[in-house]
């Protein structure tokens, strides 16, 4: 099965900060953090 190459960057990032002892559940809590300042910033941005 081949990967596409976001895909495979995706992973290798994810090993990287594995390595560096950043847990899985750090990982999700930053990426819903990120989320939902985007959201927020899109219901700003349209009034």
């Amino acid at each position: 099965m081949k990967m596409s190459a976001a895909r495979n960057k995706a992973k290798t990032d994810l090993f990287k900060l594995q390595a560096y002892g950043i847990t899985d559940n750090e990982i999700v809590k930053v990426y819903e953090y990120l989320s939902n300042a985007r959201f927020e910033n899109a219901t700003q941005i349209r009034p």
